[in-house]
């Protein structure tokens, strides 16, 4: 997963956004992120932004996993 924001998140922001290494909602930090993605569609090469912006990203390569980390 990745995202931006506009602007330099706190330090309190950065540790509600790590805590135990798997963030859940982001949308409320900061304002919310200008671009989220999550990585989960688990095929294709153009990931969803969770903001619903058009990223252009395309994902070349990748090797999809259900494993979920613990």
């Amino acid at each position: 997963e990745f995202a931006f924001w506009p602007k330099q998140l706190t330090d309190a922001e950065l540790t509600t956004l790590y805590n135990g290494g798997k963030p859940g909602d982001i949308t409320t930090l900061s304002g919310g992120p200008t671009a989220w993605i999550r990585a989960e569609e688990g095929s294709g090469t153009s990931p969803v932004d969770t903001m619903g912006n058009e990223t252009g990203i395309t994902i070349s390569g990748a090797t999809y996993s259900t494993v979920v980390p613990t």
